[in-house]
């Protein structure tokens, strides 16, 4: 009979470390019959990284007579894992869909597969912050119905609203983190037992393309995870989706106060739209008295009470129910609660302002003296000639949609 020829199924590598199934130890014979070499369960070749593994045996054909030796070599190897680009934070409107092309890489030339998951801004805070229950959530500490959590930063509470602060250390005071639902105030351990892979969001993946879609009437963050895999490794990157409400307002930079000693002077406007809507910027020239308004909002406390401090001013409030007097030649100072010689000018207004506050109070906008243009985002303002003082700018950015948002600074013309 026939010596027979033997090939083996040689892997070309094998990753360091990991056990060698009886698939890639099968050497198929080339007569009749299946000569197989299948190790024991859970068998592993101890082989050191970048060592080799040989591997050789007699089969005999079926008259037991003929033999032949056959011999394979399995290089063994560690891998790197693969490379995932980083994703910058996104934003999409309300009832939209996002898809990005995620861009990864292989050292080992392995073919990378994709997947994602979306956890809620609960499951974030939860993590980033190390949020727990404290044995209790001490309901209504401080008197403002809020519920108290403990991170590794110290306390954190959420308001009724689902305002969520950490704490300042005194009275219900601190810093906003996060805008939650009202139900965390309502029921503080959907927090802190916050799970991953909860996010109001559906995720599907066709080869490297990710496509995230809101569900239906959400508006607000999500936390995307991303994971390339080359079946031995991974590597992730994570980003935050803002799930913009379709309604929602553009945002306008602030603008710094400006000097000019009359020279017409230029201003570049900056504004951003979440829906990614078309601008458009406007601007108007206000009076001074109409910019103190729209800053602080005068209003009568009920009475002047005139001459009350003996300068024979008259007094109002602002929003924040902060004093303020008036003096007969019109100069505004806010009130320090001591000596009204020692109080901190405001401004200079006429003294008509004086007579009848209410003018101040219901100041108009407009009549400001300069005058403004717009061109793309380039702001221009040319005071009037002969002017000195103080006025105030209006601009205000505008989206396709209508919506739209202002700020408001000072010219100073010297």
């Amino acid at each position: 009979p026939a010596t027979p020829t033997i090939s083996w199924n040689n892997p070309a590598n094998i990753v360091y470390g990991t056990p060698l199934s009886s698939t890639q130890l099968d050497a198929t014979a080339s007569v009749p019959g299946t000569f197989t070499y299948s190790p024991a369960a859970g068998t592993v070749l101890s082989v050191g990284n970048g060592q080799t593994l040989s591997v050789s045996f007699t089969p005999t054909d079926s008259t037991d007579y003929n033999s032949t030796t056959a011999q394979a070599t399995i290089n063994v190897v560690a891998l790197s894992p693969p490379t995932l680009a980083a994703i910058a934070n996104q934003t999409v409107a309300a009832g939209q869909s996002l898809t990005l092309t995620l861009q990864g890489s292989d050292p080992n030339g392995l073919a990378l597969t994709y997947s994602a998951s979306v956890d809620s801004l609960a499951y974030h805070l939860k993590t980033t912050l190390g949020l727990y229950e404290a044995g209790s959530f001490y309901t209504n500490y401080y008197g403002g119905g809020e519920q108290w959590v403990m991170g590794t930063a110290g306390w954190y509470y959420i308001l009724p609203s689902g305002a969520f602060y950490h704490w300042s250390g005194s009275g219900l005071t601190g810093t906003l983190v996060a805008q939650l639902g009202a139900g965390y105030n309502a029921n503080p351990s959907l927090l802190v037992n916050a799970g991953p892979g909860q996010g109001q969001a559906s995720v599907s993946i066709s080869g490297a393309q990710l496509t995230i879609t809101p569900n239906s009437g959400f508006a607000g963050p999500l936390f995307v995870t991303a994971t390339a895999s080359d079946g031995y490794y991974t590597a992730s990157q994570a980003f935050q989706l803002t799930v913009a409400a379709s309604n929602a307002p553009p945002t306008l930079a602030s603008i710094p106060n400006q000097t000019t000693t009359g020279q017409a002077f230029t201003v570049t406007l900056s504004g951003s739209d979440p829906n990614n809507y078309p601008l458009t910027f406007s601007a108007q020239s206000d009076t001074l008295a109409y910019g103190l308004e729209r800053q602080y909002g005068f209003h009568s406390a009920g009475s002047y009470y005139t001459n009350w401090g003996g300068l024979n001013e008259k007094w109002f409030v602002d929003s924040a129910s902060n004093w303020y007097f008036i003096l007969p030649n019109g100069n505004l100072y806010l009130w320090n609660n001591g000596n009204l010689s020692a109080c901190t000018q405001v401004a200079s207004l006429a003294p008509s302002y004086y007579t009848d506050p209410t003018t101040l109070f219901n100041a108009q906008a407009g009549g400001g003296p300069a005058t403004v243009s717009v061109s793309g985002t380039t702001l221009t303002v040319t005071p009037n000639s002969g002017f000195t003082g103080v006025f105030y700018v209006t601009v205000t950015v505008t989206n396709s949609q209508g919506s739209s948002a202002s700020e408001l600074f000072k010219v100073t013309v010297t």
